[in-house]
């Protein structure tokens, strides 16, 4: 983490900020909010918070045709309990990402590959 800045993926609800800083240097590890999206997270937490089940909250989202993490805005895929309700022990899933809290997370995960196949 260098100036509280993302190094790796993103998370539903925030796009990568592009462009050029004063000085003319690329942009780089910056989020913004995807409004659109953060409208979506809210509401899953508003449902849940509500006594909404998870799967009850991806079957409504499905019906409704909102387009999932992704999916590039395509609307191919789909929700799944998972993509909410996640794991808590690892942190995944939206209910569960402290991001959404205003937690930025680093090295939640670490992948080790074996050096023979090179396969995780």
């Amino acid at each position: 983490m260098i100036a509280g800045k993302s190094g790796g993926g993103n998370s539903y609800g925030y796009r990568v900020r592009s462009g050029f800083d004063a000085g003319g240097s690329v942009i780089t590890g910056g989020r913004d909010i995807d409004d659109g999206e953060a409208t979506v997270v809210r509401r899953i937490f508003n449902d849940y918070n509500s006594g909404l089940s998870a799967r009850t909250i991806a079957a409504a989202l499905n019906a409704e045709g909102v387009a999932p993490p992704r999916s590039g805005g395509t609307g191919s895929g789909c929700w799944g309990s998972s993509t909410i309700q996640g794991n808590w022990r690892r942190g995944t899933g939206i209910l569960n990402n402290e991001l959404y809290v205003g937690v930025p997370v680093w090295n939640r995960q670490s992948f080790v590959k074996d050096p023979n196949t090179g396969k995780r």
